[in-house]
């Protein structure tokens, strides 16, 4: 009986710890994929198996990763993916409004899929050639926002007389 009770406690561990990605430190990445290679000290790119994995650090810990496959991921790999990134939370597909200009003149930027989990944490295949899945946390997605009002609201002033 205590015998079972230690795998169940064992198991249960270790699928939490499998789960983790978003949040993780340069240390536990590097135990998860192998020794990476560094641009700075923010971004990181792991290979495993056939993936490449980047890695953008914020504050020493993982605030989004890209998760790049030869040929894409497919969407048991997305699946998959996903899943391991839900940190308890769950997942729900995102409507994408594209712009018309988006429509017209469709970049490999422009997003194609994506999902949004509870707390507000994004995930999102690129437009034209499927050949990604990015995890962005729910802080980087704020911040990123904050510094395009900003530089939207830079950009209106710097035009005042035209």
């Amino acid at each position: 009986m205590i015998f079972r009770a230690l795998i169940i406690a064992v198991l249960f561990l270790a699928a939490n710890t499998a789960q983790a990605r978003l949040g993780e430190t340069a240390d536990q990445l590097t135990a998860r994929y192998g020794q990476g290679t560094g641009v700075g000290t923010n971004v990181q790119t792991f290979h495993k198996q056939n993936w490449t994995i980047t890695v953008w650090l914020k504050d020493g810990v993982s605030a989004a990763e890209q998760y790049q496959k030869v040929g894409g991921p497919s969407d048991d790999d997305i699946n998959t993916l996903l899943s391991n990134n839900a940190q308890g939370q769950t997942w729900k597909v995102k409507t994408v409004q594209h712009t018309l200009g988006e429509m017209l003149v469709p970049t490999v930027a422009t997003i194609s899929r994506c999902w949004v989990r509870d707390d507000g944490t994004l995930a999102y295949t690129p437009g034209g050639i499927q050949y990604c899945l990015t995890v962005k946390s729910k802080a980087l997605v704020d911040a990123e926002a904050a510094k395009k009002v900003a530089d939207d609201k830079a950009k209106q002033s710097s035009l005042n007389g035209f």
